[in-house]
């Protein structure tokens, strides 16, 4: 119950939508020699560091893997994978995507889309780098 609680007390004392926007941007957007992006780039990353040096003071002993959550996932992200973990005794990893959604969202091309099935988790084991690949399957 402990994790449970850290987690309802994470979503509520902490601004997690702000701070996955500052990560998605810090990681999306590279720093870059123009002075006004750079300006911009510099600001969101010292603003990432500082909400997450919070998180890891708010959680000692556990407060970096409490602030990469908050980072990374939703409240409700966040406990579906602490009920999973729970449920089977074991830490999540999974790659769960919406084929249906992704194919009704790309509209004229979802008939040639359906005909070409991609191929994601070959790619985990194959590479061992944790990033799918793209490869069509035959």
């Amino acid at each position: 119950m402990e994790r449970y609680d850290h987690l309802y007390r994470l979503y509520e004392e902490f601004d997690a939508e702000t701070l996955r926007a500052y990560r998605d941007f810090v990681d999306l957007f590279p720093p870059v020699d123009e002075r006004v992006a750079l300006s911009y780039w510099e600001d969101a990353s010292e603003q990432l560091d500082e909400r997450r040096a919070a998180i890891q003071e708010a959680f000692p002993g556990t407060g970096e893997t409490y602030a990469d959550i908050a980072a990374r996932a939703t409240r409700d992200q966040a406990f579906t994978g602490l009920d999973l973990a729970t449920k089977h005794d074991r830490a999540v990893n999974a790659l769960v995507l919406d084929v249906d959604e992704t194919l009704r969202s790309a509209g004229s091309r979802s008939s040639s889309a359906r005909a070409r099935p991609w191929r994601t988790s070959r790619g985990f084991s194959s590479r061992g780098s944790g990033t799918p690949s793209s490869t069509p399957a035959s």
